[in-house]
């Protein structure tokens, strides 16, 4: 989660030296802090923790850089003026105040996932009055929940008192009172209402009030239950051409001009399915969440499968990487990526590319959360390779030798060949982190080749090497798993 600056000042509990500017931002922009070394740029969007005293002379901060400095900086000028910066008292040490900005960082990110599960919880009933009493520390302030005819559904426990809705409409009036609209298919169901009766309100509430909002939204997003997600015929036509193999042109073609799109470009595609491990949103939900989210996707249902077809003519690979991890860690996702391809009539086969990268990568890197087709494609061919013969049938010759002679005479010369191949032939480089003189490593390779009976000069037989080499740490990692 990001935070602003006045809402880290707001909840840090260290003596400030000199006030937030009043132009600081309130968004919601920063991540977590770093030690800044030195630097003459400020990054945009970062949050820097430093004493005054190492400020150099001159300092450029981008927009929407911050500042935590303790004690007074000397001297320092800048090319534009460092609006979110905040001073502290020079007896404060970095490090504690590393630590205690990290923990305001802690509690909020807590509370986003305090929420995350109350939606995704199995429990029934009283889940917006849930949704408020986990937020009512954020805020220290009553939360109330009034649909359009000013009926109060729910309520935080410091809102057990308010009631009376003239009450509250004076609240309003003198300011003391802040709300979110709360809708569904643009039909507005809840006004969120956060009212000023222990602290005064500032625009951190109301960009924290708008998270809790969302959470509220996706929560009766999935009371209502699954919708009809993305374009249907559109759907039966990808669908059809992935079970088939083949499908209409002319009928792809007419469907994506009506969205003011082409079937040529350049495309990746996702298939995703929930992580069995933990709770996750139904498949019909999490497509809509996801369209929602990301609105220039295809994306539709196959076989309790979301598939999603990202064109990076509006969105960049980048961007859309950026999205996908984080939306699906977020609703915990698992997603298989395609490699790049420039026409949507060869859709199946770049279907079957993301679905064999998805199972390859949840067995092989169950910590991951997007496995690229690129980054499984030799486990891919072993795989298919092993299903004929066991991997050690398929090793090079000169591994087989070099492995009898070791064992015979207690050497270690396939280790020694290894390393020398991974540091592309680098004699000196091998001797340095096998720790021995250059001269050794010499000798050894004059050795590997007379035994391996190979000069380490054919490409082909270079190639065998290295894959029988792969082929060798992988069943070594299967085993220790």
């Amino acid at each position: 989660m990001k935070l602003s600056l006045p809402l880290i000042a707001k909840r840090l509990k260290i003596p400030v030296e000199t006030d937030l500017s009043d132009e600081a931002s309130y968004e919601l922009h920063l991540p977590r802090p770093v030690f800044y070394t030195g630097e003459k740029v400020l990054c945009g969007n970062t949050l820097y923790i430093c004493k005054g005293e190492d400020l150099p002379a001159r300092i450029s901060p981008e927009e929407g850089c911050a500042l935590i400095c303790v004690g007074l900086p000397e001297k320092t000028a800048s090319d534009r003026v460092l609006t979110d910066l905040l001073i502290l008292d020079s007896k404060v040490d970095v490090f504690k105040l590393h630590n205690a900005v990290n923990q305001i960082y802690d509690f909020y990110e807590e509370w986003e996932e305090d929420l995350s599960q109350i939606i995704q919880s199995t429990e029934t009933g009283d889940v917006l009055d849930r949704l408020l009493q986990a937020s009512e520390r954020v805020f220290d302030n009553p939360l109330l929940l009034q649909d359009p005819d000013q009926k109060i559904v729910a309520k935080s426990k410091l809102a057990a008192e308010w009631t009376d809705t003239n009450r509250l409409a004076e609240m309003a009036a003198a300011g003391k009172m802040t709300a979110e609209n709360i809708a569904r298919g643009g039909l507005l169901l809840y006004h969120l209402l956060l009212i000023a009766e222990k602290h005064p309100l500032t625009a951190s509430d109301e960009a924290l009030l708008e998270i809790l909002s969302q959470f509220c939204e996706k929560f009766l997003r999935i009371e209502a239950g699954p919708q009809n997600v993305g374009n249907p015929e559109l759907s039966t036509l990808f669908i059809s051409a992935i079970e088939a193999g083949h499908l209409s042109k002319k009928a792809l073609d007419g469907e994506l001009k009506k969205m003011s799109r082409s079937a040529q470009g350049r495309f990746v595609l996702y298939c995703m399915l929930p992580d069995p491990s933990g709770e996750a949103p139904e498949a019909g939900f999490f497509c809509g969440e996801l369209l929602q989210e990301i609105p220039e996707l295809f994306a539709f249902l196959y076989k309790e499968t979301v598939i999603a077809i990202a064109d990076e003519t509006f969105l960049s690979k980048e961007l859309i990487r950026q999205h996908f991890v984080h939306f699906a860690r977020e609703n915990n996702y698992r997603a298989g990526e395609s490699n790049p391809f420039q026409s949507l009539y060869n859709i199946r086969t770049y279907y079957r590319q993301a679905m064999m990268a998805l199972d390859i990568g949840l067995l092989e890197k169950p910590e991951d959360w997007i496995y690229p087709f690129s980054g499984i494609t030799l486990e891919y061919m072993f795989r298919k390779a092993e299903e004929e013969f066991a991997p050690e049938e398929l090793y090079s010759p000169i591994v087989y030798r070099l492995l009898e002679y070791d064992k015979a005479n207690h050497t270690d010369y396939l280790n020694t060949l290894k390393v020398y191949l991974l540091n592309n032939q680098n004699a000196v480089q091998t001797a340095k982190e096998l720790f021995i003189h250059r001269g050794t490593i010499l000798y050894r390779i004059k050795r590997i080749c007379e035994i391996g009976q190979t000069n380490l000069s054919d490409p082909d037989e270079l190639l065998h090497l290295y894959l029988s080499l792969r082929l060798m740490r992988q069943q070594e990692e299967r085993k220790e798993s």
